[in-house]
């Protein structure tokens, strides 16, 4: 197996790892972290089922490096390792700043708005990091299958941060279009 297949499997399995913590944690401290979806909820289903069924494709290649028919320059490897390393970082860091915060749609409770760590330099973090990960995905295991996966996943994420914000710019009213001001959406 190619080093890099080795980097990718490692990603995953922090990125794993961090999620099985979070989730303990949110259950011991029996904070609800399902809210409302922010679009239909089909495609708030389907969405992130497109980009977690990417993500597999992504390890199933990583493990079985002959999978596919595509064969892509060498360095598209590595630069998809390092996509998801930095996805992977961002997606924890997101969590760990969001804290009880941390709702999956839009929150029914009482939140804060997070504007200092990693929200200093993005609003969306979290699906960020999601994203970087599936394009990575499409660059490791260029299929068509996966790449539409992709396509789909990404689509929809979109649709779901426009709608979040839209909720944002409700709750928060000037707070939130001071730091849009100052934030970009991704980066």
């Amino acid at each position: 197996m190619p080093s890099h297949s080795y980097l990718v499997l490692a990603t995953f399995t922090f990125l794993g790892i961090a999620m099985i913590v979070y989730s303990v944690s949110f259950r011991i401290r029996r904070l609800k972290v399902m809210g409302k979806p922010s679009i239909d909820l089909f495609f708030f289903i389907t969405g992130k089922l497109a980009l977690f069924l990417s993500w597999a494709l992504f390890l199933a290649k990583a493990i079985m490096p002959s999978l596919g028919s595509s064969r892509l320059p060498f360095a598209f490897s590595w630069i998809a390792a390092v996509l998801t390393i930095a996805g992977a970082l961002l997606v924890v860091a997101g969590i760990r700043e969001l804290g009880s915060s941390i709702t999956v749609g839009l929150p029914e409770k009482e939140t804060h708005l997070s504007v200092t760590g990693i929200y200093r330099f993005t609003r969306n973090p979290i699906y960020l990091g999601l994203i970087l990960v599936t394009v990575a995905s499409c660059l490791y295991f260029p299929e068509p299958g996966n790449i539409g996966l992709a396509a789909y996943g990404i689509l929809f994420h979109h649709r779901i941060i426009l709608a979040e914000e839209q909720f944002l710019e409700k709750r928060f009213g000037e707070e939130w279009k001071n730091y849009c001001k100052r934030t970009r959406r991704y980066l």
